[in-house]
């Protein structure tokens, strides 16, 4: 765990060599939606393995891209897919790509993905602003990573899901005429809907 952030600073050397762009947004694209790529200016694709200490994207439906480009003209960085931790992965491996594409310098993620829910009121292909989660992983991805800061070892969620966001997307879902439930989001290890 004491190189972790040796390898970050390996990766993001890596890709501060190939990449020309300094995103604002990074996007997390789960399968399924990979339409949206047609409305954005894609400058360089990367695949994950070429890039150092990246885990290797194994789920169906995600092809392990990293695309760079603009959206509209919004610098952009997309994640084709992402790691789950029912691949095998330690916490720490899954969220080592987020650790490396931070320090390019976006100031907003945006992560999509297909679950499953529990409330009576939501049908497959609802779209829901999450406002909040319940960690029942069992563990939590800053175990190890945290102590070796020296300073903010223990992350606040008390602002995890950005308010403004949240209403911003629920006035374009309005303008749009699309309904976007909000709900909290229930993390489980996996692999279940």
């Amino acid at each position: 765990m004491h190189n972790y952030f040796t390898k970050i600073e390996e990766s993001v050397r890596y890709l501060r060599e190939k990449v020309s762009i300094t995103p604002k947004l990074l996007l997390v694209l789960t399968g399924g939606l990979h339409d949206f790529l047609k409305s954005v200016s894609v400058s360089q694709t990367l695949r994950a393995a070429e890039i150092p200490h990246f885990p290797k994207v194994r789920a169906e439906g995600h092809s392990g891209e990293l695309l760079f480009g603009h959206f509209d003209r919004l610098p952009i960085a997309i994640m084709k897919g992402r790691n789950h931790y029912y691949e095998g992965l330690s916490p720490q491996e899954i969220v080592f790509p987020y650790f490396v594409l931070n320090q390019l310098g976006p100031q907003f993620l945006l992560t999509t993905n297909a679950v499953g829910g529990i409330r009576a009121d939501l049908k497959p292909g609802d779209m829901m602003a999450v406002t909040d989660h319940i960690n029942m992983m069992g563990t939590n991805p800053l175990i190890g990573i945290s102590v070796l800061k020296s300073k903010n070892q223990f992350t606040s969620m008390q602002k995890a899901y950005d308010a403004e966001l949240i209403q911003l997307s629920e006035k374009i879902a309005k303008q749009k005429k699309i309904v976007l439930k909000k709900g909290i989001y229930l993390g489980t290890p996996g692999p279940s809907y």
